[in-house]
């Protein structure tokens, strides 16, 4: 019992926020409803997955009547035996998470368990080594520059991103969410002053 209320204390306390979030999500439905000419907001979502409102009823009292609980009726005890518990709520499986020291995170908006600290799960190391620019140039003799009567000329190749060396399974170690990688660019140029 201290864990549901523990859980849905906070709830309680902004039960006006959540309401009004509810009653947003509610309008929008039924503005679709009505724009879509459905009869029910039901008839809407069963719709987009193909599924007619005759079978949906049907597992609805299926699995409301005695027959269809009936399995799950038998899970809860045989989980209830094995848990040693004389009675089985469905909240039961958190008590052995709600105030010990544990990695599981519990059902209760006070933090004992630091269950809301950051997961560092998918950081993976982004380490690299990367030849970012390249350029290759050469300037023409002066004897070939008088010729020509120039006073400056150059040739050139410039390459953006060469190649990247990391063990980074991402695009681009560096693309800070960029999904894609940096694209190759090669340049080729002539400078001439006269």
């Amino acid at each position: 019992k201290a864990i549901l209320e523990s859980l849905y204390s906070y709830y309680d306390e902004h039960k006006n926020v959540y309401g009004e979030i509810y009653n947003t999500g509610l309008q929008a439905q039924l503005a679709t409803k009505k724009s879509r000419g459905y009869a029910s907001i039901l008839e809407e979502h069963l719709y987009g997955n193909a599924i007619p409102l005759d079978v949906f009823h049907n597992l609805v009292d299926v699995a409301s009547s005695e027959e269809g609980t009936a399995p799950l009726k038998r899970y809860y005890e045989l989980r209830r035996k094995a848990l040693g518990l004389e009675k089985h709520r469905s909240y039961d499986r958190f008590l052995q998470t709600g105030y010990y020291d544990c990695e599981t995170p519990a059902p209760t908006t006070d933090n004992s368990n630091n269950e809301n600290e950051v997961s560092e799960f998918y950081i993976e190391n982004g380490s690299f080594l990367r030849l970012k620019t390249l350029t290759l140039g050469y300037t023409l003799p002066q004897a070939f520059r008088d010729k020509l009567k120039l006073q400056n000329a150059r040739i050139y190749l410039q390459a953006q991103n060469v190649f990247t060396v990391t063990a980074y399974k991402g695009a681009d170690p560096e693309g800070l969410g960029y999904p894609y990688a940096l694209p190759r660019q090669l340049t080729f140029g002539i400078q001439i002053g006269f």
